[in-house]
């Protein structure tokens, strides 16, 4: 996303490692919380509710963060603390779903 200098959106809210396949799948929720928020505003009626629009935004998110950050505690040089009972329970079921995605299908 390309913003124009002295634009109300000015950047991105978050980049997600591409083999996890989250670009779209978070853009299409974001674009419905921007989109319930803008319709029918005037452009200054939306400079001005910048602040909440960002929010639900970022609420879209979570769920792609947490994964992709679960899935990054597995390399030995990452920082922070490592997953807990959950977190690795999480990694798991993406390990599982991944390699349903890798094994071919018996129809052929």
């Amino acid at each position: 996303m390309v913003a124009r200098p002295g634009s109300w959106w000015s950047g991105t809210v978050c980049r997600f490692n591409p083999v996890y396949g989250h670009g779209m799948t978070i853009a299409a929720p974001q674009a419905q919380a921007i989109a319930g928020r803008l319709t029918g505003r005037e452009p200054a009626d939306i400079a001005a509710r910048t602040q909440g629009i960002q929010q639900p935004v970022a609420k879209c998110l979570k769920p792609a963060w947490l994964i992709a950050t679960g899935e990054g505690s597995r390399c030995p040089d990452t920082d922070g603390p490592r997953p807990g009972r959950l977190g690795r329970r999480q990694q798991d079921y993406l390990a599982e779903v991944l390699a349903a995605l890798r094994t071919p299908s018996p129809r052929g």
